[in-house]
């Protein structure tokens, strides 16, 4: 398999661009930016309107580092790019979920309705893990293809039956009479948020990734201590009152020291068993055309250099 060209500055280490797109679990990265534990000297976070957009920019070199999904980096594997696993963001515990209109009891009811998603990114994923989970087949419902952002003018105007989506679009769905009919919490462990670099800039810069380890574990300790505070510091960005955000915050577990050491430290590491126990449920799902190499996919070397 051929590896895609990426135009990255690997030896420019002046700015490293982070993509994200609008998530609870990426918001510590805009905290700590708020908070001056990032430097903005050093690093960019850049805004993408969906998780599609932020591995397209990836792809092509406009950034150096990404927040996506576990399946998300793989679907990247799969196309060849060459990249790492650095930091672990966050476990959806519930935050990512199927929002169904009123009338629509269970996943049962979803047979013949039209379902909004994201394609080629983790709403796939959870869409056909719901539907495997309770027996039914994927021909049986409508996928209608939409970016994040759209969800919720679609759910509201009618024009779908039913979104695979996630905070905040979730709490707005619900506060719309909306119902949840599965969430992340049936499938414990298996969307997992992370910050991925590509090879050649984390092998020319562990400095960077270094400090950005140190400014994202500051960030999870000041909302984890404080998180009314951070929460009125993300409503800005998530567009949600203060309130309804912290109410977000049991539906996932953020990526500190601790969870950081269970999926990435030694030889018991959780992410290596997740990504093959998630490659191989894409692969049977049909969502991976190849099974990518995932030897030496993540790297716990900039969570050793943070400190304890």
């Amino acid at each position: 398999m051929a590896v895609l060209g990426i135009s990255c500055a690997c030896d420019v280490a002046q700015v490293a661009r982070i993509g994200t797109n609008v998530w609870p679990g990426y918001e510590p990265l805009y905290l700590a930016r708020n908070l001056g534990y990032l430097d903005k000297e050093k690093f960019k976070l850049v805004e993408y309107g969906s998780a599609r957009d932020v591995s397209h920019a990836f792809a092509n070199g406009s950034i150096e580092i990404a927040a996506l999904t576990l399946d998300e980096t793989l679907l990247l594997l799969q196309r060849g790019l060459p990249l790492k696993v650095f930091l672990v963001t966050d476990i959806s515990d519930g935050a990512d979920s199927i929002v169904a209109q009123a009338g629509i009891q269970g996943i049962e009811d979803l047979k013949g309705k039209r379902v909004a998603v994201e394609i080629g990114a983790v709403g796939s994923y959870i869409l056909r893990r719901a539907l495997e989970k309770h027996g039914i087949s994927a021909a049986d419902v409508t996928v209608v293809p939409l970016s994040p952002d759209e969800h919720a003018d679609a759910f509201e105007s009618g024009a779908v039956d039913a979104a695979v989506t996630f905070e905040p679009v979730r709490t707005r769905l619900l506060n719309n009479r909306g119902k949840e009919v599965f969430s992340s919490r049936e499938i414990p462990d298996e969307i997992v948020d992370v910050l991925v670099v590509q090879a050649g800039y984390a092998a020319a810069h562990p400095e960077m990734l270094r400090d950005l380890a140190r400014a994202w574990f500051k960030a999870v300790d000041f909302l984890q201590s404080d998180p009314d505070a951070a929460a009125r510091q993300m409503q800005r960005r998530l567009g949600i009152s203060a309130e309804e955000i912290v109410a977000t915050f049991p539906g996932l577990k953020f990526g500190d020291r601790a969870e950081n050491r269970r999926f990435l430290n030694g030889d018991t590491a959780q992410l290596p068993q997740t990504a093959i126990t998630l490659r191989d449920a894409m692969m049977e799902m049909g969502l991976l055309k190849t099974a990518p190499e995932l030897g030496g996919l993540s790297s716990a070397a900039a969570l050793a250099e943070a400190g304890p």
